[in-house]
């Protein structure tokens, strides 16, 4: 076993099989590790899953700052904290990880906090007009809604058509809700 290895560990073998210098050795297979738990969803399986969620964000690894986020934002494993969720998906959204955006936006829109709006729609525009279609669906439902902007049903059908011409599926059902 490595000596850097960023947390204590019971055993070399995590309690589903898979060894801890592998883990190492193969940055991709902790985050496999966290999604195989994450299926099995026991409390077993929900403590391991944080447990190298956590030590793996903790030393610097955006997708597990992100994986952890989904737990605080589900109560997977730990209490649902949506401020810790939205802590932890900023992180990765900052580590470049391209679907921590559009899931900090998603949380943000559930804490619905004047403060978490300005913050969504800031998210949500720079990636929007980047060419992220998921970031463009999500800033059409804002202007849909009148969340974190000015209701504007116009700018909400234009963000929505752009998304459909990104091939963001339901995009369209979105689109044809806002023109009814």
């Amino acid at each position: 076993m490595r000596d850097t290895f960023p947390f204590t560990v019971r055993s070399p073998q995590t309690a589903h099989g898979i060894s801890v210098p592998f883990l190492c050795e193969f940055g991709w297979a902790k985050n496999e590790l966290f999604d195989i738990l994450w299926r099995i969803n026991t409390p077993e399986s929900q403590e391991e899953m944080i447990s190298v969620a956590t030590a793996f964000a903790e030393a610097g690894d955006g997708n597990a700052m992100g994986r952890l986020g989904r737990a605080y934002r589900d109560g997977r494993g730990v209490k649902q904290d949506l401020g810790k969720a939205a802590e932890w998906m900023r992180k990765a959204a900052d580590k470049n990880i391209g679907w921590a955006k559009n899931e900090l936006f998603d949380i943000l829109w559930k804490i619905n906090t004047p403060e978490s709006h300005k913050e969504m729609i800031s998210v949500a525009k720079v990636f929007a007009e980047a060419g992220d279609g998921g970031a463009m669906v999500r800033l059409g439902r804002a202007y849909r809604d009148g969340r974190g902007v000015e209701q504007d049903l116009d700018k909400a059908a234009e963000w929505m058509r752009k998304a459909a011409d990104k091939n963001v599926g339901w995009a369209k059902n979105e689109l044809s809700k806002i023109l009814l």
